[in-house]
């Protein structure tokens, strides 16, 4: 899986609320499972294999199920609910303010950010770095706003 499917993946954690990849049956996973599919190999062109190991390393036909249960739903007029909560999920993916590099430099900074705070502190750590990222990215998307 590359930087990007990888990337995708964990924003779309977020946006869901939960981990795709969790052994979950529940319709909200399942379906939110389904719009990751479709999203991936509609706008991001990713094999059904990647799109498997980005979801937890489900097999390759899980992928393709999941893909083709999507458009099956996306297609029917009585299903509005289904579809309006897609439409959200790709206005999320199509709306992204971080792309993948500013996510990567992101990722060197916590890195940077625990070997600065645990030479000089000793304190929590985690705290710490965490509310460092996320004040970087609220700088971020704050100067990307404006």
């Amino acid at each position: 899986m590359n930087k990007q499917h990888r990337e995708l993946a964990e924003r779309a954690n977020h946006y869901f609320g939960f981990n795709l990849g969790t052994r979950n049956r529940g319709r909200n996973y399942v379906n939110a499972r389904r719009m990751f599919a479709a999203v991936m190999r509609d706008y991001y062109e990713a094999t059904y294999k990647e799109i498997g190991r980005a979801l937890g390393n489900m097999d390759h036909s899980t992928s393709i199920h999941h893909y083709q249960r999507h458009h099956a739903l996306i297609s029917l007029k009585e299903i509005r609910g289904y579809q309006s909560y897609y439409h959200g999920y790709l206005d999320f993916v199509k709306h992204m303010t971080l792309e993948v590099d500013d996510y990567m430099a992101m990722s060197d900074l916590k890195a940077w950010s625990f070997q600065l705070i645990d030479a000089l502190s000793g304190g929590n750590v985690d705290d710490v770095v965490d509310e460092i990222v996320r004040k970087a990215q609220e700088l971020r998307e704050g100067t990307a706003n404006k």
